[in-house]
């Protein structure tokens, strides 16, 4: 069971997520899903990704898992067409290490300047929402997918030596000079509690 710091943190912080979810989908359902909006779109998804992950941590860090097993060469016949089924997209559960970006950091910091009227063009809203569906799927299945963080994290650990699957410094989403003061705030209070959760005990 979560202490009660944790517990806290996590009651807190899933309305937080389920309303950026929200603000998310409101832009998806605008008429024309324009490049400004999914810029709008791809920020609030950071930070609700960040914060996904550490209440996934929170939740984790609480679960007892078996012990590790080798896993098996794969001795099955190549799939077929029909095994090949797209599976549903996920969200990450590491984030990159400095000096590998990931593909929201390049998009941060575009190398060349937007034309004047980019904001008003057409954009594709699926990259957007398959994101969106993956959060909200977490949501739905916290358990799953606690488990699933869990599992990842005793890998990570056995593979790397990483206590945890965070980048340095600031968690995506946060900045120096946040949209958001109150959100910018509460994502970096998470980002403590997910990371004093899974430092070893003492002694």
């Amino acid at each position: 069971m979560p202490d009660l710091h944790t517990a806290a943190c996590l009651e807190k912080n899933w309305p937080v997520l389920a309303g950026l979810l929200g603000l998310v989908q409101r832009l998806l359902n605008a008429p024309l899903f324009t490049h400004g909006l999914k810029r709008r779109a791809y920020g609030l998804l950071r930070l609700a990704e960040s914060l996904a992950r550490r209440l996934l941590v929170l939740r984790a860090a609480s679960l007892v898992l078996p012990a590790l097993r080798a896993r098996p060469h794969d001795t099955r016949h190549p799939q077929t067409a029909h095994d090949q089924a797209p599976r549903q997209t996920a969200i990450r559960l590491v984030e990159a290490l400095p000096g590998f970006p990931g593909p929201d950091d390049i998009a941060a910091h575009p190398t060349a300047p937007s034309l004047p009227d980019a904001d008003d063009t057409p954009a594709n809203p699926a990259p957007a929402l398959a994101r969106l569906t993956a959060l909200q799927d977490m949501i739905d299945r916290p358990d799953h997918h606690a488990r699933r963080m869990a599992r990842f994290l005793k890998r990570l650990y056995a593979r790397t030596g990483r206590l945890h699957p965070f980048r340095l410094r600031r968690p995506p989403g946060c900045k120096r000079r946040p949209d958001d003061p109150l959100l910018d705030q509460q994502l970096r209070d998470a980002d403590v509690f997910a990371r004093r959760a899974l430092q070893p005990a003492p002694g």
